[in-house]
């Protein structure tokens, strides 16, 4: 479908403003480095982190993680008031007819969690969310 006036003109003022783009694309890598350090450390069976090769390519709009017990600790950080992403990716090998099972799909649709990451996220925010995420896992 055509694009209208109105949101052509709010994408040319986006891609015009190159120094809020990369204000935007510097917390957002400093944020995915944090996260990652952060969970990283706690080598923990019950998270999986996707392997990240170059944080200036990976410009996500959340941090992507997998946790086991997925439904139990988004409904106990919720709780907790932080803004997180529950549905994200959904398993398309299920709508093609295969003999196959594409098992890291069906792990990803399951278990993905997305954590916040943009200009209002800051360490603290971070420190407090892998901290409720410890505390969860200890507790359960």
């Amino acid at each position: 479908s055509p694009i209208k006036n109105f949101t052509k003109k709010l994408i040319y003022f986006q891609l015009k403003d190159f120094k809020s783009r990369k204000k935007n694309h510097d917390i957002r890598k400093i944020n995915n480095k944090y996260y990652y350090s952060k969970l990283k450390k706690m080598n923990s069976k019950d998270i999986l982190l996707f392997s990240i090769q170059d944080f200036n390519f990976q410009n996500y709009l959340e941090f992507p993680v997998l946790f086991r017990k997925k439904e139990k600790i988004y409904k106990y950080l919720m709780r907790k008031g932080f803004d997180l992403k529950k549905i994200h990716y959904f398993n398309c090998s299920k709508e093609f007819k295969s003999k196959y099972k594409c098992l890291n799909s069906e792990r990803v649709e399951k278990e993905i969690l997305c954590l916040p990451n943009h200009e209002k996220i800051n360490s603290y925010y971070i420190d407090r969310l892998i901290g409720d995420i410890k505390i969860f896992y200890k507790n359960n």
